[in-house]
């Protein structure tokens, strides 16, 4: 429970909290993906020489991802079910949880592929041309 809102539950995840022995942690064992930052001289460069620029809010697209469905049993956990905590449900997560050190890559192809679809729409074609 968060200090300030006692009656809402809210699910933390820490990705980089380490169990057992062996000291493992869910990012260390994914692959963070390609690294994507540019350098800023570039990026401002890039709005000089291109014909469109896209700024994304990361925070809020990163909850709008959604898992493919064969990967969410990746993702699951376990809640307590009504008053009885020995008994847990199991849940799946749809969407990526934040704080996976490979999120900002599969974000990065997540805008790319909505870009593309976005330009290649009936909408684009009459806005740009």
């Amino acid at each position: 429970h968060h200090p300030d809102k006692p009656d809402k539950v809210q699910q933390v995840w820490d990705a980089k909290s380490v169990v057992g022995k062996e000291k493992v942690s869910l990012n260390s064992l994914l692959w963070p993906g390609p690294n994507c930052l540019q350098s800023l001289t570039r990026v401002l460069l890039s709005f000089w020489l291109g014909k469109f620029a896209v700024n994304v809010d990361l925070m809020d697209c990163f909850l709008q991802i959604q898992v493919p469905v064969e990967q969410q049993p990746l993702l699951a956990f376990l809640w307590p079910k009504g008053d009885n905590p020995d008994e847990p449900e199991t849940y799946l997560n749809t969407r990526h949880i934040l704080g996976v050190t490979c999120l900002p890559a599969i974000a990065n192809v997540a805008i790319w592929f909505t870009l593309e679809a976005l330009l290649n729409s009936d909408w684009a074609k009459e806005v740009i041309h």
